[in-house]
């Protein structure tokens, strides 16, 4: 009986310390894959970051600044002329004839045109 008893508590205390090496070993591994993926991670985040530095080198250049200040301020440089396109009020009418009254055909009819031509 005492043996009985002795085999079963060497059976119960190996099994728990067989489940113990099966959660560490488990953990282990999803550690590492953690790990490969922040790896992964890492190395994207470190290519967008010297994408983002060749931008903001760019931005910071003298040529850039220029583009911008012409596109978007319409500034100019000392003995050039800018010049502004006269904006009419009505457009749709100035579209009309240059194209020569598309504008009021219907969508079919458009269409048509567009592919065949005028007939």
């Amino acid at each position: 009986m005492k043996k009985k008893v002795i085999f079963l508590l060497t059976i119960l205390i190996s099994l728990i310390v067989l489940i113990s090496l099966v959660k560490t070993i488990y953990k282990t591994y999803q550690s590492g894959k953690r790990l490969t993926a922040l790896g992964v991670e890492v190395e994207s985040l470190e290519r967008e970051k010297e994408d983002l530095e060749k931008v903001l080198a760019e931005r910071k250049s003298q040529e850039f600044v220029e583009k911008e200040a012409r596109d978007k301020l319409n500034l100019v440089k000392p003995g050039e002329t800018l010049v502004v396109p006269a904006i009419t009020e009505n457009t749709e009418e100035s579209t009309e004839d240059a194209e020569g009254g598309i504008a009021k055909l219907s969508n079919p009819q458009k269409w048509w045109y567009l592919f065949f031509g005028r007939e």
